[in-house]
């Protein structure tokens, strides 16, 4: 399961870079691939990796972590793709979006981090 999530991240990366690749020089079948890379992403690969890290682990701060880090990726993956394919909604996905790793991931991970510090210590 890990090395297929892998492979699968791996294709819908070189999706996405051919993708761009196809929407610098204006060859047809950019949009495409631009949605099926990111979509692949979005709907596929971080919600198995999001899943395969919680079964992982029982530290609950942690898994808050986790939480944190899926909500942002994927609210900022679908807005990057709805703002590429100028789709309607981009606009406030990318207001949410932007700002929300450091309003909500941020947070979390510095309170995991600083809890952490304090038990080894």
């Amino acid at each position: 399961m890990k090395k297929s999530s892998y492979i699968l991240g791996i294709i819908s990366i070189c999706i996405i870079l051919t993708a761009t690749i196809f929407k610098a020089l204006h060859f047809p079948g950019a949009s495409i691939l631009f949605t099926l890379g990111i979509g692949f992403i979005t709907l596929v690969f971080l919600p198995i990796t999001y899943m395969r890290l919680l079964k992982s682990t029982d530290d609950k701060a942690l898994k808050w972590v986790y939480h944190a880090a899926f909500i942002s990726f994927f609210i900022d993956f679908v807005g990057m793709l709805f703002k590429i394919m100028h789709w309607p909604g981009a606009s406030k996905l990318m207001i949410i979006g932007v700002p929300l790793p450091f309003v909500l991931f941020l947070p979390v991970y510095i309170y995991y981090h600083n809890k952490r510090k304090l038990k080894t210590d």
